[in-house]
């Protein structure tokens, strides 16, 4: 278990109880996902899609960043020039 993402989630309103099931639900998944990746891991073929679907998974992490603050600084510079007026 994971005592910062408790605390987090803590901090987020949860019960200690609420807490702990979500916590241990999610340390749970992350072995599952452990043993399928080390699963398909060990299939030659599969090789080139996991590499694939991984940077994709990058590039989708990095686009949704960029678009997030782009929408930002695109919002902060039109409420500027309506103020400037």
């Amino acid at each position: 278990m994971s005592v910062g993402d408790f605390a987090m989630l803590l901090n987020a309103g949860m019960s200690a109880k609420q807490a702990l099931v979500y916590n241990c639900v999610s340390s749970l998944l992350c072995m599952m996902g452990m043993v399928v990746g080390v699963a398909v891991g060990n299939i030659s073929s599969a090789t080139s899609w996991i590499f694939a679907l991984i940077a994709g998974l990058f590039l989708y992490i990095a686009l949704v960043d960029m678009v997030a603050t782009y929408l930002i600084v695109v919002k902060f510079h039109r409420r500027k020039k309506m103020y400037s007026l």
